[in-house]
């Protein structure tokens, strides 16, 4: 791994605990065909495959419960199919 990626894991990982907002990805399931560019590039491994398939009959990019999103974006601009969508939910 580069140490470009290493900085930028370390920077989202620092910005993580400066936002007190949370953030939700939304993936289109059917649309997904399971290229793992997404879930490569997630600094947080916030992303995993499905166990199950989808209409094109492979498995599909889900979220993982474990661990929280940052709001990077890294997925939304890596999916090459748009598959990805990235919200911020912001706390009152």
């Amino acid at each position: 791994m580069s140490n470009y990626l290493n900085c930028q894991k370390a920077s989202a990982s620092l910005e993580m605990n400066k936002k007190s907002n949370s953030y939700k990805v939304k993936i289109a399931k059917d649309k997904c065909k399971s290229c793992n560019l997404c879930i490569i590039h997630c600094p947080t491994k916030h992303l995993k495959f499905s166990s199950k398939l989808n209409k094109r009959g492979v498995v599909f990019a889900i979220t993982d419960s474990k661990t929280k999103c940052i709001g990077c974006g890294f997925c939304f601009f890596m999916c090459p199919d748009g598959c990805i969508e990235v919200f911020e939910i912001k706390n009152i």
